[in-house]
């Protein structure tokens, strides 16, 4: 199988790309168009540069394994490198693509608001594959849009055609920041900062079954199912929304990686102990779950096996495994909540959109809760107070945004 990846950032090279190579897949690495790029992907200057070498580093955050360790990094290689807005590269895309060997294209890019060249190369590879009647699995891997999303943006008959193979997705592994990662030979290499832990959910149908057998040297990182809809769920409303909520409390206390909040480190004296903190965080996770679960039934009433598998996921052992991932990680806090910026000028508007933002990100177990028991939960509710505290305050948070 062939994998083409639109998407040269944080999120593309530290999840996606790694996957698609381990399973074997010959791997063609697309950097967008570099004026048009913006966020965390590689600009056309040294990083290009190294990622045209065709390999670069993961370099694993977790506190359980020793920063001197031979397991702390480790090397990817893939087989090609292009840039869009380069005529011989988006030559080189087209080539690679239209081979009559199975592909896959993923993306992850954030937006499809600024994408038009990343979409034209689509619809004309699918256009030159359905026409050659070789199949292709499309599969956005992204929180900002869905594949069905991507999908409608292609031409019609693109659409409509049994040879384009639309697959939805939930991803989830914390990718932090790129580093210029230096080798014992003096050599300078690209590297991305991660977590060890990774999981791909897949929607499983009859059309991928193939997809499912290539993939399947992944093991238990790979999960092809049909119920995708509780998966993303899941992870939205406890892990997603949890993360936001222990990162913000960790700023309240001038904590500046949620891994300190959860574990001894040097604190201020009006910061609560450890325990405590660690007993909080498990208190907005289970908060989170007892939304969620009620979220379920409201949305999917009938549907036992979709309340089952909701309820599975989100466990007690699922709310430990999360508490001990966020502990494992040195991960920023302002990587988590980077939109607490300062606004620009005194424009309440600017506030007003971060609060927004954040409060749609977790809305939905925060309404069920409050629905299926008559009151607000109590401590998300702090964590609310506390984020409006630090706005009072003005201790706003100005880095580049990154995501998982």
């Amino acid at each position: 199988m062939r994998h083409l990846h639109f998407g040269a950032g944080n999120f593309g090279l530290g999840f996606v790309v790694p996957l698609f190579v381990k399973a074997g897949a010959k791997t063609l690495v697309v950097n967008r168009a570099s004026p048009k790029t913006g966020g965390d992907a590689p600009s056309m200057g040294k990083n290009e540069l190294l990622l045209r070498d065709q390999r670069y580093f993961l370099k694993y955050l977790n506190l359980s394994i020793s920063q001197d360790s031979p397991d702390a990094v480790e090397e990817i290689r893939f087989d090609q490198f292009s840039v869009l807005d380069d005529e011989s590269g988006y030559r080189d895309i087209i080539d690679f693509a239209i081979d009559r060997e199975l592909l896959t294209i993923t993306t992850s890019i954030k937006s499809l608001s600024n994408a038009a060249e990343v979409i034209a190369c689509i619809n004309e590879i699918l256009i030159q594959r359905m026409k050659a009647k070789s199949r292709t699995f499309l599969v956005a891997m992204e929180n900002g849009f869905s594949t069905s999303d991507l999908l409608e943006k292609l031409d019609q008959p693109v659409q409509t055609s049994r040879y384009c193979v639309a697959v939805e997705s939930s991803v989830d592994r914390i990718c932090a920041n790129m580093t210029q990662h230096q080798l014992h030979t003096g050599v300078a290499v690209l590297g991305v900062e991660v977590e060890k832990y990774a999981r791909l959910v897949l929607q499983q149908s009859n059309a991928t079954k193939d997809l499912a057998k290539f993939l399947a040297p992944l093991g238990d990182t790979l999960v092809f199912t049909d119920r995708l809809a509780a998966y993303t769920m899941a992870k939205i409303n406890v892990l997603n929304a949890g993360h936001l909520f222990i990162a913000s409390d960790a700023h309240f206390y001038g904590i500046d990686h949620v891994d300190f909040f959860l574990a001894e480190h040097d604190v201020t004296r009006d910061t609560p102990p450890v325990e405590a903190r660690r007993s909080f965080a498990s208190g907005i996770l289970h908060e989170l779950v007892a939304g969620t679960r009620a979220a379920a039934r409201y949305e999917y009433p009938n549907d036992i096996g979709f309340h089952e598998l909701i309820d599975e996921l989100t466990n007690d052992d699922a709310v430990e495994g999360i508490i001990a991932r966020f502990s494992d990680v040195h991960d920023p806090v302002a990587r988590v909540i980077a939109r607490l910026k300062a606004p620009s000028t005194e424009d309440i508007e600017t506030m007003s959109d971060f609060l927004g933002s954040f409060y749609r990100k977790v809305s939905k177990p925060v309404e069920a809760f409050v629905k299926s028991t008559g009151y607000g939960p109590p401590r998300i509710t702090l964590s609310f107070l506390r984020i409006a505290a630090l706005i009072a305050r003005r201790e706003y948070i100005n880095k580049a945004k990154t995501r998982h």
